[in-house]
């Protein structure tokens, strides 16, 4: 069975833990090339040196919190080639939290997925055919 991955592309947003290090990690083990973001350099500089043992890794910082820090972070993107992949995690408000929600938080929640937005719509315009969205986790 022929490897439909080697040579693809991915952008991992919170690709520096959990579920994003781990489908990285499968990622590049299928031969796809991978770029992590998180908001954290030391977390990024860390996971980009434990994913090279798996494949072709690269580990940018954005904090989606920030609207310059995103505009940034786009332009970086534009300046790489395209992205076959794209795997990010919206944050989204459970049941129990709700009442403990105040403005401060609620705004750091909205800032959060604006921020996921709008790098997904700058990744998804420039995705050619065959190129898809990995589901959220």
């Amino acid at each position: 069975m022929k490897n439909t991955f080697t040579g693809k592309r991915a952008l991992i947003l919170g690709g520096s833990s959990g579920m994003g290090k781990a489908t990285a990690q499968l990622l590049l083990s299928n031969g796809v090339k991978v770029v992590i973001a998180s908001k954290s350099s030391d977390s990024v500089s860390n996971a980009v040196a434990e994913l090279k043992a798996y494949g072709d890794v690269s580990g940018l910082n954005v904090d989606l919190r920030s609207v310059q820090q995103v505009d940034e972070f786009i332009k970086k993107l534009g300046d790489l080639p395209t992205f076959n992949y794209l795997r990010q995690r919206f944050r989204r408000l459970r049941t129990e939290g709700l009442c403990r929600f105040d403005p401060g938080r609620l705004r750091g929640f909205l800032d959060i997925n604006r921020g996921f937005f709008f790098i997904t719509q700058a990744v998804v315009r420039g995705m050619g055919s065959g190129s898809t969205p990995l589901p959220p986790a």
